[in-house]
């Protein structure tokens, strides 16, 4: 099951706890019931964050098959190879989401933390990747006022003959291929969220939007990437 909204998840997972409680107290001794907690708080803590086996470090697999909007298709072609496979020597941010309000809410932190990644665009790409089996429209990433502004810093950039390219590029998996080799393959069930992977083609972190681990793995990968930084390890 997936859900949009971290209120949701949260919600449920109180009434699961609470319900669990009553179930214990009732049925059990006292002593027997408070003996549980901890087990029960030791698969809280294991669903909330999940270990470096669930996904952490191993290879990040190809986004075979996506569609991307229109006006991103162009871009989107240099992401990718003909396959769908990771470019060598890049860097990624994966978002898997669906077209809802709950969901779409993290996309303008997506947008401003893509347009802190700016100097090392070329080669730090952000996906973000919505589900096959979404009915809705194309998705509004922003407020009007805050798309207006965006277009203005993008007329500035062509007027300065700079490279105008989307901040985040936007792709439906029609197959639904690249939903099953990343949120279903690492038991991940909360959207949105994301998949940084390195310029090695590693998972170096995962997790939802709003987890405070993206920004610290987002400084990570752009040292990676940065021209200075690679050009200073010829010896890797």
């Amino acid at each position: 099951m997936l859900l949009d909204d971290r209120r949701i998840v949260l919600s449920l997972e109180a009434i699961c706890w609470c319900t669990a409680a009553m179930v214990f107290f009732q049925q059990t001794e006292f002593p027997s019931a408070i003996a549980i907690l901890p087990l029960l708080m030791a698969v809280l803590i294991h669903v909330e964050y999940p270990p470096p086996g669930s996904g952490v470090g191993a290879v990040a697999e190809a986004a075979p098959d996506l569609t991307f909007e229109e006006e991103h298709a162009k871009y989107g072609a240099e992401v990718f190879d003909k396959e769908g496979g990771l470019l060598k020597g890049h860097a990624y941010v994966l978002t898997f989401l669906r077209k809802t309000p709950a969901s779409l809410k993290q996309m303008p932190r997506l947008a401003r933390l893509s347009s802190g990644c700016e100097k090392v665009r070329s080669t730090v790409h952000f996906v973000a990747v919505f589900a096959g089996d979404d009915d809705a429209g194309a998705p509004q990433v922003a407020s009007k006022k805050e798309q207006r502004k965006a277009a203005r810093r993008e007329d500035a950039k062509l007027a300065a003959g700079m490279d105008a390219s989307p901040v985040v590029l936007m792709a439906t998996d029609t197959t639904g291929e690249v939903w099953k080799r990343y949120m279903r393959k690492h038991g991940c069930w909360a959207l949105p969220h994301c998949f940084v992977v390195d310029r090695t083609g590693t998972i170096l972190w995962h997790g939802q939007a709003n987890r405070r681990g993206l920004v610290p793995s987002l400084k990570t990968i752009v040292r990676q990437v940065d021209e200075k930084t690679i050009a200073g390890r010829k010896g890797e």
